[in-house]
């Protein structure tokens, strides 16, 4: 196999996915397509690599191993608790399908025409200026100290509503193991992969990973890994 055009392609892709514009999907397009083929770019060329960086070259990390494990675990119990979290979610939604959140009524709001003098805070003038548009203003006031009245009611149901669904308790436990997950993968990107097999261990941290909702630094990681490669690897 010609091993020459593999580094110009790895080189290629890894300006590619830099040097996307900073939107988040264009930029995550660039860089899911490179990580997709990242490994299959670093395979040909093991065996060069391997006499340059000795016989540890097919051995990967042990705390990216580990780390990998720990992502499957988290994701595992993400997508269990996610499915438990997204009944929840049905109850909450068919609720307020049930019972809409109130809305202030319309009313009018009445200008005060006043007689010119100026209207200073802290006068007399202020005062009975305001006196007068609270007075025109009446059912104003009526309507918000009603609209206030009914909305805590809504608000102690639905606050029920959630406690018997186990709402919050069930979010808050999805959002630990996916940010769980996501602390893992950024713990990975900071430890520079030294063999074929560090890539690849990267690479599969992201192979189920839905690259819209993680961070960037794993798949930027892989980018920057790449680009440091030995070019004796693949002369």
């Amino acid at each position: 196999m010609n091993t020459t055009y593999l580094p110009l392609q790895t080189d290629k892709l890894a300006t590619l996915a830099q040097s996307a514009p900073a939107g988040r999907v264009s930029r995550r397009n660039a860089m899911n397509m490179f990580v997709s083929v990242a490994t299959a770019v670093a395979v040909p060329v093991e065996a060069e690599a391997g006499k340059i960086r000795g016989d540890n070259h097919y051995a990967a990390n042990v705390r990216l191993l580990e780390l990998e494990r720990q992502i499957a675990e988290a994701e595992a119990a993400a997508i269990r608790a996610g499915a438990i979290f997204s009944k929840s979610e049905e109850v909450m939604f068919a609720w307020k399908r049930h019972n809409p959140k109130p809305q202030h009524r319309e009313v009018t709001i009445r200008e005060v025409r006043w007689d010119g003098s100026e209207v200073v805070y802290g006068t007399e003038s202020y005062r009975s200026y305001m006196k007068a548009v609270d007075e025109a203003n009446a059912d104003l006031a009526a309507a918000v100290a009603e609209h206030c009245e009914v909305l805590k009611f809504w608000n102690e149901r639905h606050c029920i509503a959630r406690t018997n669904c186990r709402y919050a308790e069930r979010e808050a436990e999805f959002n630990r193991l996916i940010n769980e997950s996501d602390a893992l993968r950024m713990e990975a990107a900071a430890i520079p992969a030294s063999t074929v097999e560090d890539l690849r261990c990267k690479a599969r941290m992201l192979s189920e990973a839905d690259l819209n909702c993680v961070p960037d630094g794993l798949a930027e990681s892989i980018i920057t890994d790449l680009q440091a490669w030995p070019t004796e690897a693949t002369a």
